[in-house]
């Protein structure tokens, strides 16, 4: 995964997700801002593999287990 390709599918993810919050009348505040966004993956082996494309395009702030998974957050360089 490149970064086009991962900005990609966030714009495709957060379309969506304003698209289904509009249909259920839910209004957002126009102040609200996203400062961030969670990439969830179904195995350990996957987890490691995102991580090694991840620093490509971003720095790895911290990693720590919560409810037994590892997570990682990073700053993206954009």
């Amino acid at each position: 995964m490149d970064v086009s390709e991962f900005e990609s599918l966030a714009h495709l993810f957060l379309e969506g997700l304003f698209q289904d919050l509009e249909k259920a009348g839910v209004l957002l505040p126009s102040h609200w801002r996203i400062d961030h966004l969670c990439y969830r993956v179904d195995s350990l082996a996957r987890y490691e593999i995102v991580k090694t494309e991840f620093v490509k395009f971003g720095r790895l702030l911290t990693e720590s287990p919560v409810n037994g998974r590892p997570i990682a957050t990073y700053k993206l360089f954009n």
